[in-house]
């Protein structure tokens, strides 16, 4: 690839402000400056996912970039497996000899899993490959400053604790349509794959605006025909025809301008247009205007689309500000009733207990939104590996920005659909999870069944609470429900339960007094002795409860 200064200019910009959260591009460089972590090789990747469901092989993801300017063979892959709960031990080769000379090329390999291969297990991937005439062999990936480490996941003995009409799945996900001078992601049908074989149904693959209008072969320059982005649906309708029981949902991710003209992101699920947004791109430098505001892109939204505010209160960098006039939502930008809701978890503790409560917040104003999760993973399965200072190190860690670790259930009647399940979300039919199932439903007016994100008008109506976990995700430590006063500012507890023995699974039901006022609205909360990074395992949307003298134009409207 040619680099000019304008081009140099940009990687700079780029970089500088960099949080890369995704596989690591190395070959991008300044001029005159040396790389200590650039070759003259492609990038070649392993990943695993963090979990595997019972009755899935273990699917090891083989990624290699940028082998049309590096070619390489790719001779064998070896998989060695050890289980920490015993002795069992096992090695695995599979032979891949093939001649790689494309920008982007993947291979699943499935490595059957065995009985008795339960809970923990150590993954070592292994490499041998030729580039350039030299053989090498290596663990993991080819970088110079990763340390190579083994990958940990969990077989799992038992299903994700969902009952029948639930489905998971991460909401904020990039693929390599997400690429740039420090990142790319991994193949959409690869992360389908990867996230059926996890236990998940669905996901939403919202990869960024300012990569979207590139062409594909040249990050560094814009496409007028935005080419990549129609690659992009196309690929995503192949997934779609391709996987049974798996939906996945094209999404772009936003860059747009808040109430203070101040770029933010913004989840756009289904949408059929491109929605252009470059201004935190870091392509141009001073250019860092937003294209478009959030009120007018929500203004026009098309026919089965949806828009939630990205990780809204996710603390912005200082660099970041400054350089890309980056900044967080507004009380202004949530007030747009097209807005359906926010994004209040991402793959990390920052801007988690901020953006709840301003959701809570937004609720006793009256505000009807909804919240769902994702991990906000571009690739990253099992850890990610990203450039933390230009030129000079890398940073590998297994913690945060992983596939999987923050799902959205959602509550779905019928079989799982594409259309059926952008409805559930709209309609606020969801809970958000870090592994346990946690919801609430109503029953009124005889047997009329009120789930999350419906209303019940009226008395006589009984509040279910359901929460259920496995050995995986830790059991019960307190369940919460609350009531939300509208309009007077205040949330109390109608249940608070606490568990000093061993639980995972919970019911409760309560007779729900006559709303008063400007009415009410309910959800809840559950808290695991799990990690303790997740003080909150499971937020539910809420349920709304108005009484039949509540005047028609305080009631919130239901799409």
């Amino acid at each position: 690839m040619l680099i000019t200064p304008e081009a140099v200019d940009f990687g700079i910009l780029t970089l500088l402000c960099s949080a890369s959260l995704a596989y690591a591009e190395i070959h991008y460089k300044f001029k005159f400056i040396p790389s200590r972590y650039r070759k003259t090789a492609p990038e070649i990747i392993a990943d695993i996912p963090l979990r595997i469901s019972p009755g899935y092989n273990l699917p090891v993801l083989i990624f290699v970039k940028d082998a049309d300017k590096y070619p390489v063979t790719l001779h064998c892959v070896s998989v060695h497996i050890a289980c920490e709960t015993g002795s069992t031990s096992r090695s695995l080769t599979f032979d891949t000899e093939c001649e790689i000379a494309e920008p982007w090329w993947h291979r699943l390999l499935w490595v059957p899993r065995l009985h008795g291969e339960v809970g923990w297990c150590e993954i070592k991937v292994n490499f041998k490959a030729t580039v350039a005439g030299k053989t090498e062999e290596f663990s993991a990936d080819n970088y110079h400053l990763t340390n190579h480490q083994p990958f940990r996941c969990y077989f799992a003995d038992e299903l994700l604790p969902l009952p029948r009409h639930f489905y998971a799945g991460d909401l904020h996900t990039h693929s390599n349509y997400t690429s740039d001078q420090v990142e790319f992601g991994a193949p959409p049908i690869a992360i389908a794959q990867m996230a059926q074989a996890m236990g998940h149904h669905f996901t939403a693959i919202t990869d960024h605006s300012y990569d979207l209008d590139d062409y594909s072969d040249n990050y560094l320059k814009n496409d007028p025909d935005i080419q990549k982005w129609q690659d992009f649906q196309a690929e995503i309708a192949f997934c779609n025809g391709k996987l049974e029981n798996f939906v996945t949902i094209a999404g772009e991710e936003v860059s747009c301008g808040n109430a203070n003209r101040q770029n933010v992101h913004m989840l756009a699920f289904n949408h059929p247009d491109y929605i252009p947004g470059a201004g935190d791109s870091g392509e141009k430098w001073l250019r860092t205007a937003p294209d478009l505001s959030v009120a007018e892109i929500v203004a026009q939204p098309a026919q089965g689309s949806l828009f939630f505010a990205a990780h809204p209160l996710v603390p912005v960098p200082f660099l970041q500000r400054l350089l890309l006039r980056r900044n967080n939502w507004h009380a202004e930008d949530f007030a747009h009733p097209n807005l359906h809701g926010l994004q209040i978890w991402n793959g990390h503790v920052l801007g988690m207990t901020e953006a709840r409560q301003n959701w809570i917040d937004l609720l006793l104003a009256g505000d009807r939104k909804f919240i769902i999760a994702g991990s906000d993973a571009h690739g990253n399965f099992n850890r990610f590996r990203q450039i933390k200072m230009p030129h000079l190190w890398m940073e590998e860690q297994d913690r945060y920005h992983l596939f999987g670790q923050h799902c959205t259930i959602a509550y779905i009647e019928d079989e799982l659909t594409l259309d059926n399940l952008l409805s559930a979300l709209r309609n606020g039919a969801c809970a958000i999870t870090a592994g346990p199932f946690l919801a609430i439903k109503a029953v009124h007016a005889g047997q009329h069944e009120t789930h999350m994100g419906g209303t019940i008008i009226g008395n006589q109506a009984t509040l279910t609470l359901n929460a259920s976990s496995t050995r995986e995700f830790g059991e019960f430590s307190r369940i919460v429900l609350f009531k939300g006063e509208i309009g007077a500012g205040l949330e109390t507890v109608l249940v608070d339960e606490s568990f000093s023995h061993r639980s995972y699974d919970f019911t409760a039901t309560i007779l729900l007094d006559w709303p008063e006022g400007r009415g009410c609205y309910y959800r809840a909360e559950l808290y695991c002795n799990g990690d303790a990074d997740w003080p909150i395992a499971a937020m539910t949307n809420p349920i709304w409860h108005f009484s039949a003298e509540t005047p028609a134009q305080t009631l919130p409207e239901e799409e």
